[in-house]
């Protein structure tokens, strides 16, 4: 994000646009803005389908359920709470996730760590040292 406010902001900024599909049809033509739009929405649409059904493979395989009907189940509870919460229960899911990703990432750390083998020392070994040869 740092990258692409540093060099595609500025670009934006000259040429007076105000998101990438703008800058394009504007740059080339309709055809290439609706095209990019089309790709866009195409894998936004596939990401959307294996984040729903991801999560209803693993719980079909604990559940013994279809996965088809858990994958219309979690795509239920997403638009009724998207419709009844609105953007405020939106941002206060991303927060409580982001947050339990940051707790799993440092509690998985620690469990690394302590799993090492007693003769690896993980600053000693791969900080000071450098890593084994192979």
């Amino acid at each position: 994000m740092v990258i692409l406010s540093a060099t595609a902001v500025p670009i934006f900024h000259r040429a007076k646009v105000y998101t990438a599909y703008q800058y394009l049809e504007q740059r080339f033509d309709a055809k290439t803005r609706a095209l990019t739009s089309a790709i866009f929405l195409i894998q936004r649409g596939l990401a959307a389908g294996i984040g729903l059904y991801a999560p209803a493979v693993a719980l079909s395989a604990v559940l013994g359920w279809s996965d088809r009907w858990i994958t219309v189940l979690i795509g239920a509870l997403v638009i009724a709470y998207t419709a009844g919460g609105g953007i405020k229960a939106l941002t206060w899911a991303d927060v409580q996730q982001m947050s339990m990703i940051f707790v799993a990432l440092i509690a998985s750390l620690f469990v690394v760590l302590h799993a090492l083998p007693h003769n690896i020392s993980f600053w000693t070994r791969c900080i000071w040292r450098g890593l084994p040869d192979v």
